[in-house]
């Protein structure tokens, strides 16, 4: 197949996401073509062809970093190139998670005659409610005008693919013959604890036991649950540090650092920035607990964050905040914990009682192995493959 990648994210600057994993092993059989949207500036001006064999194409814009500007701006010249690429190169279906600019994307599949596939990994409109400067009968206009768009992605896509069982019920809600759910997933020959790594305490020089979080440190984390934790523990554990590993783009590390403080923990919360993807399982090996600390929303009750399996594949006992997806998919192979006293209570448990910290483990170690990136982007293969054939046979029968 020849298949045309549209991202949500600058596919060079984005963290590694779904789209890099699955479409990377792709590359090995099928012609992958992307969408490059250029969010972080890098002066590339033509299409390009990436180690991974994916060819990446840059259409002409005006350079943006709010995207919803760069869109706006620039929706008609990408919509342009989009219908060059797919006829140059006679594109034989389009994955797109970029739900902005899906309605484009699916009027270009129309106009081609090709079908379209829509991965919704979460729900996107519910971003807006975090934009600080914007009014809040604005937002919830914005979020009305964002979730019709979102629902006019699903209705005319020829096929949905989601991530977990919220999004999943959500999109069945509108529609019940065209959805499949696959899961994000993890390398497991990356992520692994075969060897014995001391990363942290040799770069940092910090003594166990380390809690890590792994992730863009954005509005979504519950940093007040998290420091006040950590403050409940210092007493019994002086010497524990948290470990914050990731970027923060539109939350303010400088926000982050004063919540810290406030709590009076600031020197035990190790802020590394972002860290390249090939070293992050030796951060997760070296550290005793690794968290999933979001707020509790919608938004965060959809998401099945990679980092989930990254920590399980590398028998690290899990805490996360009680959300539906993570539930969905983990089930009994992580520890639950919905505010700070609860979560004080399963590090604690973790910290002291190896027996039950390695049942979780073993419970994960089992789980895990069914969600190998090759296993899932097998899974979306064979959906490609069903919904070209059925637009094939659908055309004919015409």
């Amino acid at each position: 197949m020849k298949i045309l990648v549209i991202p949500e994210l600058d596919w060079i600057a984005a963290l590694q996401n779904r789209v890099h994993k699955i479409f990377r092993r792709l590359a090995k059989n099928h012609e992958i073509h992307a969408i490059y949207f250029e969010h972080e500036k890098r002066g590339i001006n033509k299409a390009f062809r990436l180690k991974s064999g994916i060819i990446l194409h840059k259409p002409p814009s005006f350079y943006m970093k709010n995207m919803l500007s760069f869109y706006i701006f620039n929706i008609f010249p990408i919509y342009s190139y989009l219908n060059k690429i797919i006829q140059k190169y006679k594109i034989d279906i389009i994955v797109t998670t970029n739900f902005l600019f899906a309605p484009f994307a699916i009027r270009a599949a129309k106009k081609n005659s090709i079908p379209i596939v829509f991965d919704l990994v979460d729900f996107q409109p519910y971003h807006i409610n975090y934009i600080t400067f914007i009014p809040s009968i604005l937002k919830r206009i914005g979020n009305s005008l964002l979730t019709t768009l979102l629902n006019y992605d699903i209705d005319h896509a020829n096929h949905v693919i989601t991530t977990g069982q919220p999004l999943s019920h959500y999109v069945r809600q509108r529609t019940n013959n065209k959805i499949t759910l696959i899961s994000n997933g993890v390398n497991d020959q990356l992520f692994n604890c075969a060897k014995d790594y001391s990363i942290i305490q040799k770069k940092f020089r910090k003594l166990a036991p380390i809690i890590c979080f792994i992730g863009a440190l954005e509005y979504w984390v519950d940093y007040p649950y998290l420091f006040q934790s950590i403050s409940l523990l210092l007493k019994e554990f002086p010497s524990l540090h948290c470990l914050l590993i990731g970027p923060s783009r539109h939350f303010k590390l400088k926000k982050i650092q004063q919540v810290a403080a406030n709590y009076k923990i600031l020197e035990h919360v190790i802020f590394t920035g972002r860290i390249p993807y090939y070293q992050l399982y030796s951060y997760i090996c070296a550290s005793d607990v690794c968290i999933l600390p979001f707020v509790k929303n919608y938004l965060t009750h959809c998401i099945i964050p990679m980092k989930l399996f990254e920590y399980l594949a590398c028998d690290r006992p899990v805490i996360s905040v009680n959300l539906a997806g993570i539930r969905s998919v983990a089930k009994d192979a992580v520890f639950y914990a919905d505010t700070p006293v609860q979560l004080r209570d399963t590090i604690r448990l973790i910290l002291t009682n190896v027996a039950e910290a390695n049942a979780k483990i073993a419970i994960g170690k089992a789980l895990v192995k069914k969600y190998s990136w090759t296993t899932i982007a097998n899974q979306y293969e064979q959906v490609l493959q069903q919904v070209c054939w059925e637009h094939i046979n659908t055309n004919q029968d015409e």
